[in-house]
């Protein structure tokens, strides 16, 4: 804008004097090469005499006919600063958030106002891909109107009898990314009208937040066959409950999913209590092609965790293309996976990236330690033991990941020993590197 004859007057920009031939000709140029833009209703805005001016002078012509991306942000006390003759149909994304939080907000309004131009003005993009619509609060079912949409992101998703935004999802038969928070107020409460189920034919990825029992409703409710990622943030339950929902997953999407990121705490447990986490993950064994296992859990308390090298052995043999395998968890109670599991893990021709609570003591000896050519770059280990041998540890750690360059280590025992581990292994890459270039 400031390529306009314009100056700053109490937070809004201004003309001076009325826009020359030329000064508009140039501004043209410049706005033509215009791939992204920032509308924030608390930075400077445009006085309206400005924006009228600048629409008389387009004469309806598309000023920003690159424009790909728009990051706006809406304030209650100044409404959204989108000017409607920056409209463009090359828009692919539109970002919308806010600068009001929490259910008092009040600028849905102004969010529907945006959407409202989007959909009317002739000027609106008819390929937007990817809608973005942080900290909205009410059902706005214009936003399926956008029929072409590849990704759409929430604050909220009311799902009732009524007919809403829910129900309009089929409509957008593009879809294949969807991520929405359900309330956690009683207004998703069901009640007694039943709620008609959806297929969404070409959604990929969900992610879901809220309330444990309304995202088991929710993903009964939700039929995706095509979908590869499920990831559900953070949620509160008890272990039966994780074990069915798990099993629900199962059930629902177990001919496609290849991606599952899950977080759970869990209620209230004795403190001595030991919870077996193969037996929580037990399910998820059935669905044979996952790729990627992200499960993290927490306890109350002096609760436990346990899992076993069989337990590690009997994943890696179910879960064949395994890529990624990530189990956090507080608390782990012996035994723990050892340097056995390890040596399983190297055997995954595709695992990169693992994260496991391991015992790091009792080693074997050097000559025992097998090779491998294991593509694994990404190690994160959990120990509250001290390590025998620093050394012989990043020795061990080379032999069978020599992809690896350092480890992260979880916890607070031991970590002196883990920075000479990846002293060592940092050592090992260098010396690896210098033999091969002669």
């Amino acid at each position: 804008m400031k390529l306009l004859p314009v100056e700053e007057v109490d937070g809004t920009l201004c003309l001076t004097r009325d826009v020359t031939d030329p000064e508009f000709q140039r501004f043209k140029k410049y706005a033509r090469r215009v791939r992204t833009m920032t509308f924030d209703a608390t930075k400077p805005r445009l006085h309206e005499s400005l924006r009228q001016r600048i629409s008389q002078l387009s004469e309806g012509q598309v000023l920003l006919s690159s424009l790909h991306t728009v990051l706006l942000t809406v304030d209650k006390s100044y409404g959204h600063p989108l000017p409607l003759f920056f409209l463009s149909p090359s828009i692919k994304t539109l970002d919308i958030s806010s600068h009001d939080y929490g259910v008092t907000a009040a600028s849905d309004p102004y969010v529907a106002e945006v959407l409202d131009a989007l959909v009317s003005s002739p000027l609106a993009s008819r390929g937007m891909t990817t809608l973005i619509v942080s900290h909205l609060i009410s059902d706005l079912s214009v936003i399926g109107t956008f029929k072409n949409l590849h990704t759409l992101s929430l604050g909220l998703l009311h799902i009732s009898a009524q007919a809403g935004l829910f129900h309009q999802l089929p409509g957008m038969t593009s879809l294949e990314s969807i991520s929405f928070t359900l309330p956690f107020t009683d207004e998703f409460d069901l009640g007694d009208a039943p709620v008609q189920a959806i297929v969404l034919p070409s959604l990929r990825r969900l992610k879901v937040r809220g309330p444990f029992a309304k995202i088991v409703r929710a993903i009964r409710l939700m039929s995706a066959p095509k979908l590869e990622a499920l990831d559900v943030p953070t949620t509160q339950t008890g272990t039966f409950e994780c074990v069915e929902f798990f099993r629900l997953v199962k059930t629902r999407y177990g001919r496609s999913l290849r991606d599952i990121s899950f977080t759970c705490w869990f209620d209230s447990l004795p403190d001595d209590s030991i919870t077996p986490i193969f037996h929580l993950i037990l399910p998820l064994l059935g669905l044979v092609e996952l790729r990627r296992v992200v499960v993290g859990f927490g306890l109350p308390g002096d609760a436990s965790f346990q899992l076993s090298d069989e337990d590690c052995e009997s994943m890696l043999t179910a879960w064949r293309h395994i890529e990624t395998l990530q189990l956090r968890y507080p608390n782990p109670i012996a035994p723990h996976p050892t340097w056995r599991t390890l040596v399983e893990c190297a055997k995954c021709p595709s695992l990169k990236d693992l994260r496991l609570a391991i015992d790091p003591t009792s080693f074997p000896a050097g000559q025992d330690i097998p090779s491998s050519h294991s593509p694994l770059t990404c190690l994160s280990i959990y120990s509250d033991v001290l390590l025998e041998s620093a050394p012989q540890m990043a020795y061990f750690l080379n032999r069978l990941f020599p992809e690896l360059k350092s480890v992260d280590m979880v916890g607070e025992v031991g970590v002196y020993e883990w920075r000479v581990v990846n002293e060592c292994l940092e050592v090992i890459t260098q010396v690896r590197q210098e033999v091969s270039t002669k």
